[in-house]
C-alpha cells in the first residue's frame, strides 16, 4: 500500500513537473531561437535561454508540484546546483549533437529532454524531499 501511495505521488509529481517544464521550455526554445536568429553563438544563446525558465521554476516548482511551504539560502542554492548541472548536460550534449552534424532543433530537443530527466529527480530527491512517511528511514534504529 505505501509503494502504491509513493508512485501515485510520484506520478502525480511527474506531471506537475512537465507542465512546469513545458513553460519553461517554451521560453528556453523561444529565447534560444531569437538569440540565434541575430547571430549569438548557440552556447551563448543556450546559457541565456535556459536561465529564462529557472526563475518561473522555481517559484512553480517549490509551491505547486513539491509543496516546499518555506524558502531558504540553502534551498536556493540546491535548486542553482541542480539547474546548472542539467544546463551544463544540456550543453555539453547541444555541442555533441551539433558536431555530430544534427541540426539545432533536433539537438536541442534531445538534450532538453535528457536534461530534463536530471532537473526532475535531482529538485526531487535534493532540492525538494517532501517530508512523508514515504521517505522516512525505515530502520528504526536511524528515526
Amino acid at each position: 500500500m505505501k509503494a502504491m501511495l509513493k508512485r501515485k505521488l510520484t506520478s502525480l509529481q511527474g506531471m506537475r513537473f512537465a507542465i512546469v517544464g513545458g513553460m519553461n521550455t517554451l521560453v528556453d526554445f523561444l529565447l534560444f531561437f531569437l538569440l540565434t536568429s541575430v547571430h549569438w553563438h548557440y552556447l551563448l544563446a543556450q546559457v541565456v535561454a535556459y536561465s529564462g525558465g529557472v526563475c518561473n521554476s522555481y517559484l512553480m516548482n517549490r509551491r505547486w508540484t513539491f509543496s516546499s511551504e518555506r524558502i531558504h539560502v540553502g534551498e536556493i542554492g540546491k535548486f542553482l546546483t541542480v539547474n546548472g548541472i542539467s544546463l551544463s548536460v544540456a550543453a555539453l550534449l547541444l555541442y555533441g549533437f551539433t558536431h555530430l552534424g544534427w541540426g539545432w532543433l533536433w539537438a536541442k530537443g534531445l538534450a532538453t529532454v535528457i536534461a530534463l530527466v536530471v532537473n526532475f529527480f535531482g529538485n526531487k530527491w535534493w532540492v525538494f524531499p517532501r517530508k512523508t512517511p514515504f521517505n522516512e528511514p525505515s530502520n528504526p534504529i536511524t528515526r
